[in-house]
């Protein structure tokens, strides 16, 4: 039983890896295998004379006559196919095996039907409900034959379309690789038969742009004054190559449009137009018959003519945007380029006029590629292309002076470039800088005056005290956000002298609030110290508004130096300040002596009259009564003495 299983296996794999299927015994093994699905089929050796014909199974698949034994069997597996067997074939639902036919003529071995569960042992052949069973049982296995032998015939008509596509795979290969295009996978296809498909059409697209870059270099080429290497446009040498002199470039350049400038990082970004033009005769081969100037891309020219390759030198790290790019050839040699991008560049600022300054945006051009004995920028003669828009600056605390476009020449060591620079002169507006800055300040400078218009009593000591300091504590922090717009390492400017004077006025209103609550309340000198409070209300605003007239008025229209403003108002504040206090403080302590003497005059005159007062007591008793003084008398005496005594001692402690 096995080995029939295995022979039947091993005669389909065979057949459909190698294409050598015979599909008439193929189709009688499964035909008599498909008799039952739900049992298993054997051929065994038979001696009796009940071995079947298969002469009309034979001649329904195209067999004249059956095989007898398996060497007959095998030899007719082997033979391939014929021209009309490559076509499926179906079965009709008349061609059934029925075990009638298989037991008409005698034969060597026949087929046996074992059932699963069954002893073995020929079926009961005359049983009316076997009969029916594998009479269904062959009709539903006739089907699934047919259905099998469709999905071979399929498989041998994809295996034929691929082995077509191969041979045209090798047909196409050499043509790809003389055309410069060698594609990732280098193999013949023989998966799926639409990736192939895919890769002959992308062949074919790349084959059409290769022959179109080639007429347009032969063009070229054929004018004899330049050549192409294998890559891009890198082979093409300048036009003034071998004369000595080195190939002028114009620019211009042309602000479209500015997006802010960051002090604190040093760059600003802008969206500008460059233009760029240069002679080179060999292009006019390259202008189409009939037209006075062809225009293409930036790609497509640095394939197919010259290029000085110039670009923005003072660009940040990879913060290049371009939007558009043209390149125009004329009839008459000229070659115009004009791109526009987006920039963010970097410039160094000048901060030590900030916030009355006036900087400088440069942007600078020169060649990647050649140095300055090969290319030399110049600017256009005319001032057409280069130009700053109108609004340019309008949403941003800049007003434009001036602009201009110049070339120069720089060497860096081994390093020798032509230059161009489209530069900007603007100056900063102080709207912004007093709204955020001095405003602010300005307002809390007023409000730390206050302190002298409290009441001038012991609860209103620290209300007084804790303003003054609370007021210098949030310009601190008003300082350090104006800080935070400049770079750390920015020198010493007008904003920095300003903040300095400002906390040093808002320190002199702490001193004098302190100063008078000393005199009134340690030394005593009530008049002395609401002179200072009273003075200060006139003092702090009178120097306040010096020092900060100096600054402002300096930075604007630049009538005093920096060093000297900051320098003359540091020395305003601080002699105003000294002067100030040494005369309080010498009035103080004249006052306090002169009240300490005061007191002592009227003890030591107290004292005198209660001493007079005990004299007169005595000379009335002696009056009156002679040697004889009453007890009374006397003990009032002694209380006016006690109490010279201790006005005498007051007044010593006092002085």
């Amino acid at each position: 039983m096995m080995c029939s299983a295995i022979l039947l296996l091993t005669s389909s794999s065979v057949a459909l890896s190698h294409n050598l299927v015979n599909r008439p015994a193929l189709s009688f093994l499964q035909e008599v295998a498909g008799s039952s699905s739900a049992s298993v089929f054997s051929l065994e050796a038979a001696d009796d004379t009940t071995a079947f014909s298969g002469e009309n199974i034979g001649a329904k698949y195209g067999i004249p006559s059956l095989p007898t034994s398996e060497a007959a069997l095998e030899k007719l597996l082997d033979e391939p196919l014929s021209a009309s067997d490559a076509e499926p074939q179906t079965v009709a639902a008349d061609a059934l095996v029925t075990r009638s036919a298989l037991s008409q003529k005698s034969s060597p071995w026949r087929p046996s039907i074992a059932m699963r569960g069954s002893p073995a042992g020929p079926p009961e052949r005359t049983a009316p409900a076997m009969q029916r069973r594998d009479q269904a049982t062959l009709e539903t296995s006739n089907v699934q034959f047919a259905q099998e032998l469709q999905k071979i015939a399929k498989i041998q008509s994809n295996k034929a379309t691929l082995e077509t596509s191969n041979v045209q795979f090798a047909q196409e290969r050499p043509l790809n690789l003389r055309a410069g295009y060698i594609p990732q996978e280098a193999q013949p296809v023989v998966a799926k038969t639409p990736s192939l498909h895919s890769y002959l059409r992308s062949a074919s697209k790349r084959r059409q742009g290769a022959a179109a870059r080639k007429r347009v270099a032969g063009a070229a080429a054929g004018t004899g004054k330049h050549t192409r290497s294998k890559s891009k446009g890198v082979g093409l040498t300048r036009p003034g190559v071998g004369s000595g002199k080195a190939d002028i470039i114009n620019f211009g350049a042309f602000a479209k449009a500015f997006y802010g400038a960051s002090l604190k990082n040093n760059n600003f970004v802008i969206d500008s137009i460059v233009a760029l033009k240069w002679t080179d005769p060999r292009v006019i081969s390259s202008v189409p018959a009939g037209l006075e100037k062809y225009t293409m891309s930036g790609k497509q020219a640095m394939s197919t003519i010259w290029m000085p390759e110039i670009v923005v030198t003072n660009r940040d790290i990879r913060k290049k945007e371009v939007i558009s790019t043209s390149v125009t050839i004329h009839t008459t040699g000229e070659v115009f380029k004009v791109e526009r991008a987006v920039l963010v560049i970097n410039n160094i600022y000048d901060l030590e006029q900030y916030p009355f300054d006036e900087q400088f945006f440069r942007v600078k051009f020169a060649s990647s590629k050649y140095m300055l004995d090969s290319v030399a920028l110049a600017p256009f003669p005319e001032q057409a292309q280069s130009g700053v828009d109108e609004k340019l600056f309008e949403a941003f605390p800049y007003k434009l002076l001036d602009w201009k476009v110049y070339s120069f020449e720089e060497v860096d060591g081994a390093l020798k470039k032509s230059r161009g620079v489209f530069e900007m002169k603007v100056e900063r507006e102080m709207e912004k800088y007093g709204e955020n800055h001095l405003m602010p300040a300005s307002l809390l400078i007023i409000i730390s005056w206050g302190v002298f218009w409290f009441p001038f009593d012991k609860p209103f000591i620290t209300p007084r005290l804790a303003l003054s300091i609370l007021v210098l504590l949030s310009f601190t922090n008003i300082m350090v956000k104006s800080g935070d717009e400049i770079p750390d390492g920015a020198p010493c400017n007008w904003n920095d002298v300003f903040n300095q004077n400002v906390q040093a006025l808002m320190f002199c209103t702490i001193i004098l609030n302190i100063l008078s609550e000393i005199y009134m309340h340690q030394f005593k000198v009530e008049d002395m110290a609401r002179a200072v409070n009273h003075e200060a209300k006139i003092v702090q605003p009178i120097l306040s508004f010096v020092v900060i007239g100096i600054i402002l008025t300096g930075g604007k229209y630049k009538w005093i130096s920096l060093f000297w403003a900051g320098l003359v108002c540091k020395t305003l504040i601080v002699i105003a300040m000294l002067s100030y206090v040494g005369h309080r403080h010498n009035s103080a302590v004249a006052a306090k002596d002169a009240k300490a003497a005061k007191e002592k005059q009227e003890q030591e005159a107290e004292r005198m009259r209660i001493e007079a007062e005990r004299i007169k007591m005595e000379e009335r008793q002696q009056l009156r009564g002679g040697p004889g003084v009453s007890g009374a008398e006397v003990a009032g005496g002694e209380r006016l003495a006690e109490a010279a005594a201790d006005a005498a001692g007051d007044g010593g402690d006092a002085g």
